[in-house]
């Protein structure tokens, strides 16, 4: 037992393991062994009882054991920060044997046991975006920077990015990175998977209409980041989508002439 059933990335944990001889005879060439689980990292010198930590297991030589004999062995473990994605539980498993030379255990069932954690961690996806601008004028090409970074505790799987594209604006053809589609005025990026830590830019052009319509006075472009849900819900959906405003300077130039020929 750890003593915890959730636990978060980074989070030390002490397993403790009682390893008892409730027959009626001792027993000789006691060895347990403790399966370390995936993405935990084991804290050097920790183990009591001199136990071994071969990179994937502990081995604890205990030797003789008496019949009403008990023995209680610690060490602890670091949980991996950040966690891959898809990582839902630490499960920890340990076993016990002796040598056998004074015959079967008579109940092998109970010679394992294992603890579960639930893991708390999840991907938190914020996007940011910009062009660089505060006033644009009527024909201007504007170039957007799209950064998209996984700033959680653990990868995110799915990642799509939407952009939709502010009216009174055409996309340049072919501008978007990172195989960016455009269709039905709005451009979409399917990541796929991002890591925790993880950031991607991604940019695209677009030209503002030359003439622009009486009443524009704003270029309002949108971005919206989400994953496939699958690793939990993003803990601060918030920022999971960006705009950026640019004020639009364009004015009507009214003239006239009059000649009488």
């Amino acid at each position: 037992d750890d003593g915890e059933t959730e636990v978060g990335a980074g989070q030390v944990l002490t397993y403790t393991l009682v390893v008892a001889n409730v027959g009626d005879q001792g027993a000789t060439g006691v060895v347990v062994t403790d399966t370390l689980p995936s993405h935990v990292d084991y804290v050097d010198g920790s183990a009591s009882h001199g136990g071994v930590y071969d990179g994937t297991h502990l081995v604890w030589v205990l030797g003789d054991l008496g019949a009403g004999e008990a023995v209680t062995l610690t060490f602890r473990v670091e949980v991996d920060d950040p966690l891959p994605a898809g990582v839902e539980w630490i499960t920890n498993t340990v076993v016990v044997g002796d040598d056998g030379l004074n015959g079967p255990d008579p109940t092998p069932e109970d010679n394992t046991d294992e603890d579960v954690d639930q893991v708390l961690a999840a991907p938190d996806l914020v996007v940011h975006k910009d062009d660089g601008e505060t006033v644009v004028g009527a024909g201007q090409v504007l170039t957007y920077t799209v950064v998209v970074a996984n700033v959680g505790d653990q990868g995110a799987t799915g990642v799509v990015v939407t952009d939709a594209l502010p009216v009174y604006v055409t996309y340049v053809p072919g501008s978007a990175s990172h195989g960016g589609v455009y269709g039905a005025g709005r451009i979409v990026w399917s990541l796929g998977a991002l890591d925790a830590g993880q950031a991607v830019t991604l940019t695209f052009r677009v030209m503002v209409d030359d003439p622009l319509p009486a009443g524009v006075e704003w270029i309002t472009n949108t971005a919206v980041v989400r994953d496939d849900g699958s690793n939990g819900p993003d803990p601060t959906p918030g920022d999971n989508a960006a705009e950026d405003v640019d004020e639009v300077l364009a004015v009507p130039d009214l003239v006239v002439r009059k000649d009488d020929g």
